[in-house]
């Protein structure tokens, strides 16, 4: 999966949720230290504290491993 494919995926969930996407957005491809497939964290409006989407998917399949909105 592509940096471009996991922002997708992540703005896909957000709108279904009716969460709010701020730029700028962040996405970092990371590997657990012992066990289990890359994943890309994906975290939006990145320079601030609040009003963020965080997602977290499995690079293999986008399958959604965690996904959140922090509103504060």
């Amino acid at each position: 999966m592509t940096e471009l494919e996991a922002v997708e995926i992540a703005q896909t969930i957000a709108r279904g949720n009716g969460w709010l996407w701020l730029p700028p957005v962040q996405a970092r491809r990371y590997r657990p230290w012992f066990f289990g497939a890359p994943r890309w964290v994906i975290w939006t409006n990145a320079e601030s504290l609040g009003v963020n989407v965080r997602v977290v998917l499995d690079d293999r399949d986008g399958r959604v491993l965690e996904k959140g909105f922090m509103p504060r």
